[in-house]
């Protein structure tokens, strides 16, 4: 394996998220979106995934409900 090679075989990514969160009637809601992408990653991660989430708090910091989505887009097929 030549040197350049190896380098190439380090992991990279990156992600970014943003939340916001209120009270609304009476429970403290939040509301969240998350995007991520990585290179050279086939088989480990997905090329790219898009998080969206809200979560309201049914118990004052014991209990939360949340739902989120997501949705990856993976590396294509290796021929």
């Amino acid at each position: 394996m030549q040197e350049d090679e190896a380098l190439r075989l380090a992991p990279r990514a990156w992600m970014i998220e943003v939340g916001y969160a209120r009270k609304l009637l009476g429970k403290e809601t939040y509301f969240a979106i998350n995007y991520s992408e990585s290179y050279d990653q086939h088989g480990a991660f997905p090329k790219s995934r898009l998080l969206v989430s809200i979560g309201r708090w049914i118990h004052k910091d014991v209990v939360q409900l949340a739902v989120e989505y997501g949705h990856n887009v993976d590396y294509p097929e290796s021929s």
